[in-house]
């Protein structure tokens, strides 16, 4: 029996198919290390994740803490980008949590051979890190970095009440200005809002949230009432102060 092969084989017969392909080979080890290079640490810094931090009792981590040595001659000024859940977003070296990212981002100095702790924290209540989460934190200064080993973070419980002091801000586009995190809030028109250890009302407006045992809320010009699991409250040109589990 003959086989007969149809089609036209290279110039010169199949004996530079071995060629081809360890010339193919080379192309790749070649992209590896490439990519090896281009992913190699060349910031002369080792960081780590001690330790998340719920600040305002949200429910969610906001704040996390990093230890980080600079083992170079010269000042390191990082930046810090968070990485979870496939995507990363820049924090702030802050221990508050910032309604919005600010433009001008504040900085920090590491200087030569010395360690330090670092607070970073969400650039917006947006940016929360749920419990269970794997997470690391990229560290930046010029076109160098570094990674933190991954940190998966604790559980967390739902507080009886969230943000209770009213000190989590983040941006409302419908009533364009700061709202508390975790509060479902509705305002008459011409209502505005600031906050000074608490938050100062000048009109009219309704703060509820589901809320898991007694409470007690301080302020003035204030009436409140739970229903349902529900706290209610009432402010005309009032101020609440905040709110306390407890009779």
């Amino acid at each position: 029996m003959s086989w007969t092969f149809r089609g036209i084989p290279p110039s010169g017969g199949y004996p530079h198919t071995p060629t081809a392909i360890i010339f193919l080979v080379s192309i790749i080890v070649l992209e590896i290390l490439t990519i090896s290079l281009l992913l190699k640490s060349t910031l002369p810094l080792s960081v780590c994740i001690v330790k998340v931090y719920d600040v305002g009792n949200v429910g969610y981590w906001d704040v996390v803490c990093l230890n980080v040595t600079n083992h170079g001659n010269s000042p390191v000024y990082p930046i810090f980008l968070l990485y979870m859940l496939g995507s990363e977003k820049r924090w702030i070296v802050s221990s508050q949590i910032m309604a919005y990212a600010p433009y001008n981002c504040p900085l920090t100095i590491i200087p030569p051979h010395s360690s330090r702790l670092i607070n970073i924290s969400a650039p917006s209540p947006l940016y929360f890190i749920p419990p269970f989460t794997r997470i690391f934190v990229q560290v930046y200064s010029g076109y160098n970095f570094v990674n933190s080993p991954v940190y998966v973070t604790p559980n967390i419980t739902r507080p009886p009440i969230i943000n209770p002091d009213f000190s989590v801000l983040y941006y409302s586009g419908k009533y364009n200005e700061a709202l508390p995190w975790g509060w479902y809030i509705e305002l008459t028109p011409g209502t505005k809002l600031s906050y000074n250890n608490g938050i100062v009302v000048n009109g009219t407006a309704i703060l509820y949230q589901p809320v898991f045992g007694n409470v007690t809320v301080i302020g003035y010009n204030i009436s409140y009432v739970v229903s349902d699991n529900v706290l209610y409250i009432y402010v005309h040109n009032g101020y609440v102060r905040g709110v306390v589990i407890g009779p």
